[in-house]
């Protein structure tokens, strides 16, 4: 008995914990629908909302899943740009090495970059933000990929954010700046 009191454990533990704690019942915790099935707990909000049974939904989780949707598009955005970045040093830094592939890759991240800006227009204003933001991963990937020398990437940013999400931009730092090339 430390400090004096009886242990809550043991044989005839339930019933002093069912006395101290009304609704207690051994091996059950509080397990709400959300914790459950997500998936199931979704549906059943769903169709409450359009039934407009507005007192019975679980507004607290409601509302926290819909900030949880609204703020996984930024890190979506960041990825395709980092993405885009890491190819396009790649492309205007080891010419000799251009290819198809890679500039697939460069469109393939544009349109992405354009699909969650259409879904989300709300984001077009922080993109160049995330452009500069992105840049110093992408040029550690460009490293790793292209196995050139770390300085042989600028310090900052050498392209302009309008320039990465450009269709026809395929930059040439060696010669004027290429556009449809």
């Amino acid at each position: 008995m430390p400090g004096g009191r009886p242990l809550l454990r043991g044989p005839g533990a339930e019933p002093r914990l069912r006395h101290r704690f009304p609704g207690f019942r051994a091996g059950r915790s509080r397990v709400t629908a959300y914790q459950r099935d997500r998936t199931a707990w979704a549906s059943e909000q769903a169709r409450l909302l359009r039934a407009r049974r507005l007192p019975e939904i679980d507004a607290a989780n409601v509302a926290r899943e819909i900030e949880g949707l609204a703020a996984e598009d930024v890190p979506v955005l960041r990825e395709r740009i980092r993405i885009l970045l890491t190819a396009l040093l790649r492309w205007a830094y080891q010419p000799d090495l251009r290819s198809t592939a890679l500039a697939s890759t460069m469109a393939a991240q544009r349109w992405r970059i354009e699909a969650v800006l259409k879904d989300s227009a709300s984001l077009r204003p922080l993109v160049a933000d995330l452009v500069v933001e992105a840049y110093p991963e992408a040029k550690r990937l460009a490293v790793l990929e292209s196995g050139l020398f770390d300085e042989s990437f600028p310090e900052g940013l050498p392209f302009l954010p309008h320039e990465v999400l450009d269709f026809d931009f395929r930059p040439d730092p060696f010669g004027e700046r290429e556009n449809g090339a």
